[in-house]
């Protein structure tokens, strides 16, 4: 019949054909290698983009417990690029009395300068700047912090008073962790219980 002479022409051109067989072969069982070490690949790069970001994510931490730390036992704080008290003392020396009130109100807002949770720490590089005037509009809008983040492309910051909370610059607004909230309360214990603190422990990528 017609199936049976099919086959019998399958198998002839089989036979006159060997080569193809063997390359087909060999060509499926590269696929199989190639498919293997693909996938070791895709392994090896997920492992160490784990290990990159649990590195970083210390980074982060260990600049956070600085910041604490230097709020409870250190001097407070001050913005980096707002002028200092000696600044201030030569421009009052060298820079005539004004009777204009706007100019008045507009001196005043530039030397004023931020403290406490207005101010924010660069997490990244621990620069410290004015926060943004959502955090307290009373220093004009300097807002030196926004501005570091904005020419460095770093992204996070925690405030330098007692809220010590976490800033994001890319999303704009303040996010929450529970790893930061827990050693935000055990850097406080670490201070005014010191024999009731527990140990600090690293972040781990599960």
């Amino acid at each position: 019949s017609s199936s049976t002479n099919n086959n019998a022409s399958n198998a002839r051109k089989s036979k006159d054909n060997p080569k193809k067989d063997r390359g087909t072969a060999s060509a499926s069982k590269r696929n199989s290698s190639s498919k293997v070490v693909n996938t070791e690949s895709a392994y090896d790069r997920a492992l160490q983009e784990g290990k990159q970001a649990s590195i970083w994510a210390n980074l982060l931490l260990d600049a956070f417990r600085r910041n604490r730390r230097n709020f409870w036992t250190n001097l407070p704080p001050k913005c980096l690029w707002c002028p200092s008290e000696s600044t201030e003392s030569t421009n009052k020396k060298t820079t005539p009395n004004v009777s204009k009130v706007g100019v008045n109100s507009m001196n005043e807002s530039i030397l004023s300068r931020a403290s406490g949770d207005s101010l924010i720490q660069c997490l990244e590089c621990d620069m410290v700047g004015c926060g943004p005037t959502f955090l307290d509009n009373r220093y004009g809008n300097n807002q030196h912090a926004m501005l570091h983040f904005l020419m460095s492309g770093h992204k996070f910051g925690v405030t330098c008073g007692p809220m010590g909370e976490i800033f994001c610059m890319a999303c704009g607004d303040f996010i929450y962790h529970e790893c930061f909230d827990q050693e935000r309360e055990r850097l406080f214990v670490e201070i005014h219980f010191p024999s009731l603190c527990w140990k600090e422990t690293p972040i781990l990528r599960g």
